[in-house]
């Protein structure tokens, strides 16, 4: 796992200043803290940094070809690498024992279609010195991240952050409004933005191919096109059958993550998910080093939980409480992360990628499950708020009026909240609906938190777009489609990816992989949910390596109770931070979260998602405004 960048500039005969590489290798030293390098040469600029997994003495980049024709940079793991191996040594010779040779001769060798027999998450850039031109891609569900930016007058510029790219200074660096707005509703970027105006993600699944000034763009990998073909291919299985092969695929997908030359473990809640995945290591070797970390508030506390999972399973078990609520520690976050983030569980996630890193250096996730088979309660919700909807209005907008008169309190994802969250979506259309089960500020609330909201902004833009695109699906599978355009790649992996390589951590995750998806997307819904029971064919299949009391267990989420944070152990950095002149300077109106602070301080309302989204803007913006 490593970061890279590049620079490529308008003039193909131009040499870029070595300099400029290395400063845009600076903020990416935590995702390779073990090695760096750059290459330039007329009409590109390349860095990488490194962290060492595989291949510990050959694997450095940026990495060139025989010929010297080719160079690469890489960002990822290819699990697949050593089948792909076998076949590309007939034509090549390879130095290395690395993923990365094996991508390079790969392209070239095939060109973008060959990374359709890759298995792996991954990021790169390519550079061919006869053609002039950079090629850039990602991988099919955009576990690892890339930014590009097109500098006016300048070039192009990639990276596995934002803040590389910012490092450059190429760019204006200057806050889009637009995506702030975003941010504030939903609490992280979604994916085809950046909070930089003329900074861009790259898909997923997809190519950009840069030469003489002219962008060429491409998809190699389409999500909606290979939910359909799942469909329109299924086999016909029994139960017992899509179980079995359920089952065989995870089992492998495990097991080919296993691939590393560093220590390895495995991430372990109180849930399903990542108990599966520590089970299913267990059968492919023989000691399993699994992690949790302890909450003060039992609301949120899964360590018990953990700890009878692994002692179940047989894992060596490290439980620690660390302090997580410390205002240490949100500083840090907020000082390292390259864009605005505030999913509650951005907090405990880093504290326990923090305590993984202190004994392994690749980690084993259950990223991924709730959108493989429908484990939210947000699915639960789209089947009711169907039914719900078809209700006379008087009915449901005495429903809505009634539990909006429901006291708050601060225990975790109270029925309180789960109701006020359900009607507050209605009437909105099923796309909308669906989203709002997330959405912390109504675009009317957040014409009174920013100062300059466009109410022109539509933020349900991408939500309308993915359920559009997934038309031709059936009703879970488009919801579950949605998710994986929106919330997956926007915020889970995102989180995972941050705080893992805010540490050095590589985090890998066996539901990601694609032929387990494939399986899954043509998989009938009654599979996936039933009623109110979710992920029913993980369930079945676990009952064979898991007791009982796992099995049985329902989502509790990773959340982190910060209602209660943000009124103690928070309560001297949020009072700072929510000064009138520091919120007035970051455009947004005091006179609205002086509002909200106070009557979450009261206890009269918790708001305490909302304000934790305004509080990591805050804080980002301060950490970036000190280090500039």
């Amino acid at each position: 796992m490593c970061g890279i960048c590049g620079f490529a500039p308008f003039d193909a005969q131009r040499k870029p200043d070595e300099r400029l590489i290395w400063r845009m290798c600076a903020p990416l030293i935590s995702r390779g803290p073990d090695d760096a390098g750059v290459f330039t040469g007329g009409g590109v600029g390349l860095g990488h940094r490194r962290l060492s997994v595989i291949d510990l003495q050959t694997g450095s980049q940026p990495m060139s070809d025989a010929s010297g024709r080719y160079t690469i940079v890489f960002n990822g793991e290819i699990y697949n690498y050593e089948a792909l191996r076998r076949d590309l040594a007939k034509r090549h010779s390879f130095l290395t024992t690395s993923d990365t040779e094996v991508l390079l001769y790969g392209l070239i060798d095939g060109g973008v279609e060959f990374l359709g027999k890759t298995n792996g998450m991954f990021a790169f850039g390519l550079w061919d010195a006869k053609e002039r031109s950079l090629l850039i891609g990602r991988d099919r569900f955009g576990v690892k991240p890339l930014y590009f930016a097109t500098a006016a007058g300048q070039g192009l510029l990639f990276a596995s952050e934002a803040s590389a790219i910012e490092a450059s200074n190429l760019m204006s660096n200057a806050i889009d409004r637009q995506t702030l707005a975003l941010f504030l509703a939903w609490s992280y970027i979604p994916n085809d933005r950046s909070i930089f105006i003329g900074v861009e993600k790259l898909p997923a699944g997809s190519w950009l191919k840069w030469s003489g000034g002219r962008i060429e763009r491409g998809v190699w990998w389409d999500l909606s096109a290979k939910w359909q073909s799942a469909q329109a291919n299924a086999i016909d299985r029994s139960a017992q059958e899509w179980r079995e092969e359920f089952g065989r695929l995870l089992s492998d997908a495990v097991k080919i993550r296993l691939k590393s030359d560093v220590p390895l473990g495995a991430f372990l809640s109180g849930g399903l998910d990542s108990a599966a995945i520590a089970a299913l290591m267990k059968r492919h070797t023989a000691q399993v080093n699994t992690f949790t970390i302890a909450f003060a508030d039992k609301s949120h506390n899964e360590a018990p939980l953990a700890r009878q999972s692994a002692e179940a399973i047989g894992t060596t078990h490290r439980e620690q409480l660390v302090n997580v609520s410390g205002a240490d520690r949100l500083l840090s976050i907020a000082a390292t992360l390259d864009e605005p983030f505030a999913d509650t569980s951005i907090v405990p996630t880093h504290a326990l990628c923090q305590t993984a890193k202190q004994f392994v250096t690749v980690a084993l996730s259950g990223d991924g499950a709730d959108e493989l088979l429908g484990g939210y309660v947000t699915h639960q919700a789209d089947a009711i708020y169907g039914r719900v909807s078809l209700l006379p209005s008087a009915m449901l907008k005495a429903s809505r009026w009634a539990v909006n008169l429901l006291p708050d309190n601060h225990r975790k994802l109270n029925a309180a909240f789960k109701l006020k969250q359900f009607f507050a979506a209605y009437p909105r259309p099923a796309a909308q609906a669906h989203a709002c089960w997330r959405l912390l500020f109504y675009p009317d609330a957040l014409g009174s938190l920013l100062l300059d909201f466009d109410r022109s902004l539509n933020i349900f833009a991408s939500f309308e777009a993915a359920y559009d695109e997934a038309q031709l699906l059936p009703s879970l599978d488009r919801f579950l489609f949605v998710d994986y355009k929106t919330w997956l790649i926007g915020d889970v992996l995102t989180k995972s990816d941050r705080a893992g390589m805010r540490h050095g951590l590589e985090v890998r995750s066996p539901y990601m992989d694609y032929r387990l998806f494939e399986l899954c997307a043509a998989m009938p819904a009654s599979l996936k949910r039933h009623g109110r029971a979710s992920k029913v064919v993980l369930r079945e299949f676990v009952r064979e390596i898991l007791p009982p009391f796992v099995t049985s267990r329902p989502k509790r989420g990773f959340n982190a109770p910060v209602a209660q944070w943000l009124c103690n152990e928070w309560r001297d950095i949020s009072e700072t931070a929510f000064q009138s002149g520091a919120v007035e300077s970051a455009g947004l109106s005091s006179e609205f979260v002086g509002k909200l602070w106070r009557e979450h301080k009261s206890g009269a309302k918790n708001h305490g998602f909302r304000l934790f989204n305004i509080l990591s803007y805050l804080l980002w913006r301060s950490a970036r405004k000190e280090s500039q």
